[in-house]
Order: C-alpha cells, then sequence, then structure tokens
C-alpha cells in the first residue's frame, strides 16, 4: 500500500498519466452513459444548452461538419424519454430528447431553450415531439436564417440532452385522450427548412453564404408514455 501512494513512485505516476489520456480520448460522453446506467436521473450527455454557441458562421465553419450536413442521409439521431403523464392535466410533462452526432464532423444544430414544436406545430424548426405516431411534416416556415444564439456546436460523435417542459394548455384535445385511455406514445423530430443565410460581422469577408445547418426531417422511435396513477 505504501508502494502505490509514495507520489514519487514512477509506476503511480505512469498510472494516473494512463486513466487522464483514458478520460480524453474516450470522449466525453462515456462517462455521462456510465452513470445513467447505475443513476437513471443522470443524463447520457450535455444539456445541448451548454454546447458552443455557432458564431460568425459567415466565417468559423468544419469544412467536415459543412461536408456531412450536405448530404441526405441525417448527420444526427434521436431518442426520447418522458415523465408520467399527468394524469389530471395539472401539471407540465417533462421530456428528454437525446441528440447524437453520428458522424467525425463538428455539424450546427438548432436548440431552442426550454421549448420543443408540439406536433405539426407552425412548420417551424427546430427539435419536436409528436404524440400517437402523428406524421412528421416538412418545415412550412420560410426562414432566411437563423438567430446564431440558436445555433449549437455538436462535436463529432457527441450526444446532448435537450430538455423541456410541455405545460396542459399546449397539449391538443386528441392528446389528452392519453389520459382517458390509459395508454399513447411519444417520439421526437429534428426539422429545418433552410441551411439559414450567414452575415458577415463587422467589416469581414464573409467566406461562407449560408449557415451550414443540415437540411430535411429525423425522428426518434416511438416510446410509451406511462400515466400518473392517482
Amino acid at each position: 500500500m505504501r508502494y502505490v501512494s509514495r507520489t514519487e513512485n514512477p509506476n503511480a505516476i505512469a498510472g494516473i498519466f494512463l486513466l487522464i489520456l483514458l478520460a480524453v480520448f474516450a470522449g466525453p460522453n462515456v462517462l455521462p452513459r456510465l452513470l445513467s446506467d447505475q443513476f437513471p436521473f443522470v443524463y447520457e450527455g450535455v444539456p445541448c444548452d451548454w454546447l458552443r454557441a455557432g458564431d460568425q458562421r459567415a466565417i468559423h465553419q468544419s469544412l467536415l461538419g459543412r461536408a456531412v450536413s450536405n448530404r441526405v442521409n441525417p448527420p444526427i439521431s434521436l431518442t426520447i424519454k418522458t415523465s408520467d403523464f399527468p394524469a389530471a392535466i395539472d401539471g407540465p410533462l417533462v421530456v428528454w430528447i437525446t441528440v447524437t452526432n453520428n458522424t467525425i464532423g463538428t455539424i450546427p444544430i438548432l436548440v431552442t431553450t426550454e421549448r420543443v414544436v408540439i406536433g405539426t406545430g407552425t412548420g417551424e424548426s427546430g427539435l419536436g415531439i409528436a404524440f400517437n405516431n402523428v406524421p412528421v411534416p416538412a418545415a412550412a416556415q420560410n426562414v432566411g436564417g437563423y438567430p446564431e444564439t440558436q445555433i449549437r456546436l455538436l462535436g463529432p460523435r457527441q450526444r446532448c440532452v435537450h430538455r423541456a417542459l410541455i405545460q396542459p394548455n399546449q397539449f391538443a384535445p386528441s392528446d389528452l385522450s392519453i389520459v382517458s385511455t390509459g395508454s399513447g406514445s411519444v417520439k421526437a423530430f429534428y426539422r429545418n427548412n433552410t441551411s439559414g443565410t450567414a452575415s458577415a460581422v463587422g467589416t469581414g469577408v464573409a467566406i461562407y453564404g449560408d449557415q451550414g445547418l443540415w437540411v430535411g426531417v429525423t425522428e426518434s422511435d416511438s416510446v410509451d408514455i406511462p400515466v400518473s396513477v392517482q
């Protein structure tokens, strides 16, 4: 024991160095995943709002990220978890949407704090949910570009979790049938209809004419929603 605890022991120093290397190369998602297996209340990734903001998209973009964002297949995948559906409809439904970057490029995604699109919405872009396998239509809003405060950069193979509260007044009448029937499902989706228009900042010269966002719709698998029992 004395042999291990001595700080001048070269084997101990080498062991600490190897542990640091393992933490670096294993990636930012390994520890949260391991913790979530043992402690369900620990997320499987950092909050999406904590990701680095996509500032100055006209001059700062990853060429690899642009390449994967321009392909047809979605560069991200989604999973969803929920709290119990409030039986009395007097409290919010909490949803956790996990967004995973399946590529080796850094890609921009749209994230709006504490909000998701519900059902078809008004055709707006971003993260959303749909109940009972309702089809998710393509984006309909005509947007030239997005505020850079809504753009977050998801690193290679990284994942993040977006948490949102769905208030009772946001449910459609058809969604409330989940309480009366005692069953229902929900899925997450990500929708975007434009790569976004990038504008030069100040007197700088724009290198990229768009914000580099992937265009299309991708969905998670549907999961059953547990209903609270009073």
